[in-house]
């Protein structure tokens, strides 16, 4: 697994964190080693930790941050015996972002299981994700959960290859009523779902 994410690739390097300590019983993954069976097990390393960034280095200065002096790790295997958490100063901050709707409650992903499938409600926006298949579209619908007056609920409405042509006619803000109306067969095994679109635009 090391290995895949080590490979370079224009100049990008992978920082591996080791949430589960094997480095420190096994060693670090880069060096040599006799995967015989009738090899015998090579000492483990002695590995330091960096204060600073909480890397798991050899000994001296740390090639990462620069701090000197590192302490020793021992038997620490992933910063366990009660230490709790470590905060790195001037640690590197990640920032996370993708195209799905941020909620507070998790999207109901919808799922077009069987003709007579119905999703209604208030169609707030579109955007792709890249499945093992290619592109799949996903709508955000808000509708209802049961009666109007109940707590909303948010839809994530997969597209299919005639919802998302009909999609595309369908303006931002506008109330929809998307239904899984029957299978048309296409021969062999594969059938084509056919969908039906009903538009409020509020006009």
């Amino acid at each position: 697994m090391v290995g895949r994410v080590r490979r370079p690739w224009e100049g990008l390097t992978a920082r591996i964190h080791d949430h589960a300590g094997v480095i420190i019983r096994h060693g670090e993954p880069d060096k040599d080693r006799d995967y015989r069976l009738v090899a015998k097990p090579a000492p483990v390393p002695t590995l330091t930790k960096c204060p600073e960034c909480l890397a798991y280095l050899q000994d001296g200065k740390c090639p990462l941050c620069g701090h000197e002096s590192l302490p020793a790790a021992g038997g620490d295997a992933g910063g366990g015996g009660g230490e709790g958490i470590k905060i790195a100063k001037e640690g590197h901050r990640f920032e996370f972002s993708s195209d799905a709707p941020s909620l507070e409650k998790r999207p109901v992903r919808i799922v077009w299981d069987a003709p007579g499938r119905t999703v209604e409600g208030k169609y707030k926006r579109t955007w792709e994700v890249q499945e093992s298949w290619g592109a799949q579209r996903l709508y955000e619908i808000h509708g209802f959960n049961g009666a109007r007056k109940q707590e909303p609920r948010v839809y994530e409405v997969p597209g299919t290859t005639r919802l998302d042509a009909l999609m595309r006619l369908v303006p931002l803000e506008a109330l929809v009523r998307v239904t899984y109306t029957e299978d048309t067969p296409l021969g062999g095994m594969k059938v084509r779902k056919e969908m039906k679109v009903e538009v409020d635009d509020g006009t």
